[in-house]
């Protein structure tokens, strides 16, 4: 809210669809125009999974209730580097890792995975889906960041097509 009212500019990212499957490439585009030319870091783009945990426990005879967000996975990818920038389009390609959905520590199945989710439970502690997001952004020393932030959806990835069938012989006679 407040980059907008007291920011140095704007900045778009465009990507091709907003669901992406583990282990795909996101091939995708980012334009920004600033107020006025400045002279900044670097000019990043990147890929981040974070989750936000709740955990409740008494003290004293009282709730509390603690708030935290994890970041489970993040990628950079630096496209311009320390320079005077005032508009431009560049081209990235973030790669999402194929244990996507493994990171957001999640109980596996089975024994194991059920006794796993009681100690959660009794713990008081409780996750949310993992979030991802393409972000990018424009380091400015001494100054508000021009940046954006795309949510997109990681679904499982697709499977490996099955090994196909060993060659049929006849024999005839």
């Amino acid at each position: 809210m407040f980059d907008s009212l007291f920011g140095n500019g704007k900045m778009d990212i465009l990507l091709p669809k907003i669901s992406w499957r583990a282990g795909e490439t996101i091939d995708g585009s980012l334009s920004f125009k600033l107020d006025e030319p400045l002279k900044a870091r670097a000019l990043i783009a990147g890929l981040r999974a974070k989750q936000r945990v709740r955990t409740k426990s008494l003290q004293q005879g009282r709730e509390i209730v603690h708030d935290e967000t994890k970041t489970l996975y993040e990628f950079k990818s630096e496209l311009g580097g320390e320079k005077t920038y005032s508009a431009g389009s560049y081209d990235f390609r973030l790669v999402i890792p194929s244990d996507a959905l493994g990171r957001g520590g999640s109980a596996p199945s089975g024994i194991i995975g059920d006794l796993a989710r009681a100690a959660a439970f009794l713990s008081g502690e409780t996750r949310s889906p993992v979030e991802w997001e393409v972000f990018a952004f424009i380091d400015i020393p001494w100054k508000m960041n021009v940046k954006k932030a795309l949510a997109i959806t990681v679904v499982e990835g697709a499977a490996p097509p099955p090994d196909p069938p060993p060659p049929t012989r006849f024999r005839i006679g």
